[in-house]
């Protein structure tokens, strides 16, 4: 017989996203070793990837990448906790967008899926299933 991990061991941030006018729904989950950062990268997902055209990058087309971009950089600028030593900007742009795919998803159109909305939980140890069929 074998096993599947069920929830990894950890904080489990857990995202809903949609994109365009609330098209695509989609639910994607991350796990992290570390509360703070979990709480850091959710908090972001709420500030930055919404749809609130001055602050947010959600829904912004593939035109909008500087201005994505400098949003990026500003909202990053006194959060050491998500830029993890990122020394240079395009770093830091690329970290922050690399947590948003792995958090929201990739999409075909728009720079930034929007997130809806979110949760974090936490377990001690892996949470492991036998598998019987």
């Amino acid at each position: 017989m074998t096993n599947k991990v069920v929830v990894e061991k950890g904080y489990t941030i857990e995202v809903v996203s949609w994109e365009n006018d609330g098209d695509n729904y989609r639910t994607k989950t991350m796990t992290v070793g570390n509360k703070d950062y979990a709480l850091a990268v959710f908090d972001m997902c709420k500030v930055l990837f919404n749809d609130d055209y001055d602050i947010g990058i959600g829904n912004m087309v593939d035109g909008e990448n500087d201005e994505a971009s400098s949003k990026i950089i500003a909202y990053v600028s006194d959060k050491p906790i998500i830029t993890k030593g990122a020394k240079t900007n395009t770093e830091k742009v690329d970290l922050v967008l690399d947590i948003n795919c792995d958090l929201l998803g990739p999409s075909d159109f728009y720079i930034s899926r929007v997130f809806e909305s979110g949760s974090i939980v936490y377990s001690p140890k892996d949470v492991i299933l036998e598998v019987i069929i």
